[in-house]
């Protein structure tokens, strides 16, 4: 298990098309692991408060694993597709599924999270990521442009 931070920024240049660039730490009893990632997404208004999200990009890992003494360096294909819904004016929950391949390897997972407006552009945000390997949760600050 993993717990973390990010830090998360986002622009739409138009409308139901955004680029975003991510940058996180997670930190656990077996490894630490540093991300950074980018790429771009696009929602899909289906009712007033539901949108379908989905995004792609690239990622780079930096993973250090107890015991073994050296760094894991990779660059990885992310995709994710879910829905973001409106619960109230200032609140948000995601949930999506991800998947990431990195060389010969694959991971399958699911992700949810509660996003809180600070303003019209920051929101923070409490995410829990579920997978076979890992589980993790962690808490961000995303902008948006």
């Amino acid at each position: 298990d993993t717990d973390g931070y990010s830090v998360h920024v986002s622009y739409s240049p138009v409308q139901s098309l955004f680029v975003f660039a991510e940058w996180g730490q997670d930190f656990g009893d077996l490894l630490d692991r540093n991300l950074v990632d980018l790429g771009v997404g696009v929602y899909i208004p289906l009712v007033s408060r539901v949108h379908w999200v989905t995004t792609a990009g690239a990622g780079w890992v930096d993973t250090d694993i107890a015991g073994v003494g050296e760094d894991d360096e990779s660059w990885a294909f992310n995709a994710a597709t879910g829905f973001r819904i409106r619960l109230c004016p200032k609140s948000e929950l995601e949930l999506a599924y991800e998947f990431s391949a990195d060389g010969d390897d694959t991971f399958h997972g699911a992700s949810a999270a509660i996003l809180y407006n600070l303003t019209a552009q920051v929101q923070l945000t409490v995410r829990g990521h579920f997978s076979d390997d890992e589980n993790g949760l962690g808490v961000g600050i995303r902008y948006n442009f």
